[in-house]
């Protein structure tokens, strides 16, 4: 369903979901528009702030974003509060344990 709606808003954009070593949610942007990683966060901090507002529990250990390592991470951990990766292949975020 989420799939189906975030296609509603972009028909380029996607989510996948890997519990291979840990659960991951990922955003996957499929365009070239070098810009993109602006899409990815807002989507992901959309997604994180509905889950926190519908789901008590849901809490996330690790944050991974496409956006450049020139800035620094630290701007992104106050807003995430938990570690958080620039310059990664992915945009994503690790839910915690149990969630």
């Amino acid at each position: 369903m989420l799939n189906l709606v975030l296609w509603l808003v972009s028909i380029d954009m996607s989510l996948d979901f890997d519990h291979t070593h840990a659960d991951w949610v990922w955003v996957i942007n499929n365009t070239s528009a070098p810009s993109r990683f602006i899409s990815e966060q807002w989507t992901l901090a959309l997604m994180f702030q509905r889950f926190r507002q519908r789901i008590p529990s849901f809490r996330i250990d690790e944050v991974h974003l496409s956006q450049s390592t020139i800035v620094s991470a630290e701007q992104f951990e106050r807003h995430w509060a938990v570690p958080v990766r620039l310059g990664q292949h992915s945009t994503g975020f690790r839910l915690a344990p149990g969630v």
